[in-house]
């Protein structure tokens, strides 16, 4: 029943932003959380918790007929949500967890961490910023009024590591992330460089027994569908390198087929730091997985290793020592 599909999406919006509701004649707050699909359809005889209180306080019909239309294939809640721009999906600790979806376009933020820059494709960033907000509960930097990974306390930092995961699949379609010694704070990456370190991540080990060149090919491709015809916001953290020129060479590097850049349109979104939430959330992902890289945790998690070609740093520069890592992420079951 539609009524019943409404009630539905209701509840995803209810339980991520925080309600408040009647359960045995008291009046009763529940803070935000995520829904669990499972925790839908199943009974909870003595509920304890106020989200069990909540579930508990559903309508009988409204758990009887999710019973039968929440996983249905064709229609069922969860697709049709998905489907229709409603909800994002994701699997965690093999549960399909539900948020609301309030964004109706891809949006790419990049931004970098000591020598890590990431390209994050995110389809929710506003959720994802209502996730900052309401459940990681960090603070803006006061001066600028904004969400920076360099202002965060040692406590904030370790529980966003912590939660990264859950970030990700909330906000961002896919990612990926380079670590090199090119990238630093001299800020002196020319275009020949910045081009390479893209090239390194999407070309070679054609004879790898999994991330073959039809595996790059394919990769490469998703990523140039992401950000081609896309607002791309990007912090001036590379100095040489303009914002618009970032953006530039990325999208033209992604739209490589058989070496030959291909028909497209980069995108850049004429915003600071302080008025581009996605670039500050691509700023508190990019501190994340540096942080971790620096401790030794390699890949980062929740991230892949995406092997690179190293023939695609210049061999001046590898004379020099330099040195690139490639790394990438997808939402799981979304």
């Amino acid at each position: 029943m539609s009524t019943h599909y409404e009630t539905f999406l209701n509840v995803v919006d209810s339980v991520f932003n925080g309600t408040v509701f009647i359960y045995d004649k008291k009046r009763i707050e529940l803070h935000p959380k995520i829904v669990s699909a499972y925790d839908l359809v199943r009974d909870i005889k003595t509920p304890i918790t106020e989200y069990e209180k909540y579930i508990a306080h559903l309508p009988r019909d409204f758990k009887n007929n999710a019973r039968t239309e929440l996983y249905r294939s064709e229609r069922g809640w969860i697709e049709r949500g998905v489907e229709e721009g409603r909800i994002v999906k994701y699997l965690e600790n093999a549960q399909i967890k539900i948020v609301p979806k309030l964004d109706t376009e891809i949006t790419v933020g990049i931004d970098s961490s000591r020598n890590l820059f990431a390209v994050c494709c995110f389809d929710n960033y506003r959720c994802g910023i209502k996730y900052i907000e309401k459940f990681l509960k960090i603070r803006k930097y006061f001066r600028t009024n904004e969400y920076h990974w360099s202002s965060l306390d040692q406590a904030s930092r370790t529980y966003t590591i912590s939660k990264l995961s859950t970030l990700l699949n909330i906000s961002c379609k896919a990612l990926f992330a380079i670590n090199s010694s090119l990238i630093n704070s001299r800020n002196s990456l020319s275009s020949n460089q910045f081009t390479g370190l893209i090239e390194g991540c999407f070309t070679g080990y054609e004879s790898h027994s999994i991330q073959t060149d039809v595996f790059r090919t394919a990769l490469r491709s998703s990523f140039f569908r992401l950000c081609d015809n896309n607002h791309i916001h990007c912090d001036p953290d590379f100095g040489r390198l303009r914002p618009q020129d970032i953006v530039k060479f990325l999208v033209r590097n992604l739209s490589r087929v058989n070496g030959r850049i291909q028909a497209c349109t980069p995108s850049h979104a004429l915003l600071k730091s302080h008025e581009s939430e996605p670039i500050q959330i691509a700023d508190l992902i990019a501190g994340a997985l540096s942080v971790q890289i620096r401790h030794g945790q390699i890949p980062p998690i929740p991230t892949r290793h995406l092997f690179f070609n190293d023939k695609r740093i210049s061999r001046k520069d590898r004379r020099n020592r330099h040195w690139a890592k490639a790394y990438y992420w997808a939402r799981n079951g979304g």
